[in-house]
């Protein structure tokens, strides 16, 4: 797959398939926070989106070529450990109840696997009764695709025979094509991969 990439001296834009992702980093290298510019989807790139090469990176190139390489093997299909990147992601500024639910998520929602919001609540708290606030944690999620709030749907989805119709929203939007594309991308991805 190709992609084309902007390094500035703290954050980075990768364009994918699903639009323009904005990364931004603290000044210690800590990815901080990933923001989709333009949620649409796509089977090629536009040319003119996003100037091409030669790449200039300054400050923390380790955390910022790992992060665009995960990305570039995310949009690639391959099944990849989303804990990989724990280590360049700053959650420090989350609540407490924010950081376990994601973390919780990251530790046990699998590629190419969904959740309901109930389902993710029992694995964070223990109970299904924080369904909503984990929903809301999730809303707000700072690192979408990285850590894989795309992968909790509304527990309809599971009555529907997984129709893709029905996921939710996706990072505050009322629109949830771009979780819907996700949910396909690694489904598909991980069916193909089955032995």
């Amino acid at each position: 797959m190709s992609s084309s990439k902007v390094l500035h001296s703290n954050s980075v834009s990768y364009r994918s398939p699903i639009g323009v992702i904005s990364l931004c980093f603290s000044h210690r290298g800590f990815l901080r926070e990933v923001t989709l510019m333009n949620q649409t989807i796509s089977t090629g790139f536009q040319e003119n989106q996003i100037s091409s090469g030669p790449f200039e990176i300054h400050g923390h190139e380790d955390a910022q070529c790992k992060c665009l390489e995960w990305l570039d093997e995310y949009f690639e299909g391959k099944i990849i450990d989303h804990n990989r990147l724990i280590d360049f992601i700053d959650m420090g500024d989350l609540s407490e109840f924010s950081k376990t639910v994601l973390k919780t998520l990251l530790k046990k929602v699998s590629y190419g696997q969904v959740i309901s919001y109930a389902m993710l609540s029992e694995l964070s708290t223990g109970s299904t009764s924080s369904a909503r606030a984990v929903g809301n944690a999730l809303r707000h999620n700072p690192f979408p695709i990285f850590v894989p709030c795309h992968r909790v749907v509304k527990s309809s989805y599971f009555t529907r025979s997984n129709s893709i119709k029905g996921v939710g929203g996706y990072c505050g939007q009322k629109s949830s094509f771009v979780k819907e594309w996700l949910i396909m991308h690694e489904s598909s991805n991980a069916a193909d991969k089955k032995p």
